[in-house]
This record gives C-alpha cells, sequence and structure tokens, in this order.
C-alpha cells in the first residue's frame, strides 16, 4: 500500500468524531519506516500505538511499544528507530555469500 495512503487510512481510524456510535480498531503489520517519520504533532500513529518485536538468542519473538522507552513525544521515532536506539533491527550477520 502507498505511504500516503497508509497514513490516510491511519488518520481516519485515529479520528474523533462526535457522532460516531461505534470505534473501530486497526491492527496490522508493516516495514513502513515513513510512519514512524512525520512530527509528534502530526504524526499518523502515536507512541503507545507503536510495538516492535525483536527475537533473543533462542528465536523468541519479544512484542514491546515504543512509548516503553519514556521518551519526549518530539523526538523523531524514524530516526531512532533506525539507529537502532528501540531495538528490533535485523541480524544480518545470518546471511552469507
Amino acid at each position: 500500500m502507498h505511504p500516503t495512503l497508509l497514513q490516510g487510512l491511519i488518520r481516519h481510524f485515529n479520528s474523533e468524531i462526535p457522532q460516531k456510535k461505534m470505534c473501530g480498531q486497526l491492527i496490522f503489520v508493516t516495514h513502513e519506516t515513513a510512519l514512524l517519520d512525520a512530527e509528534a504533532k502530526n504524526a499518523a500513529l502515536r507512541r503507545d500505538q507503536v510495538y516492535l518485536t525483536e527475537k533473543d538468542a533462542s528465536g523468541a519473538a519479544r512484542l514491546y511499544s515504543v512509548a516503553e522507552f519514556n521518551e519526549r513525544n518530539n523526538l523523531n521515532m524514524r530516526k531512532r528507530y533506525l539507529q537502532g536506539r528501540y531495538g528490533a533491527l535485523p541480524a544480518l550477520g545470518s546471511f552469507k555469500d
């Protein structure tokens, strides 16, 4: 899905419409880091809506929220994720030539 379309879909689910009688829930998996890139006030996703997974040495996956890192909300989540601040980076050492 195109990143702009995906951001619009997420914003639709996050929007507050007073006349809405039912609330929706959207759960999805993506590798689209652009969703983490927006400034905090315009971000499609809040920090408490972003969950990452990381495997340990035995191959068991751990699920955790970016909100667990107790950082200021105005920090760039995408940049910090790509720097490895939240873990969940791929282990490329297992590839062979």
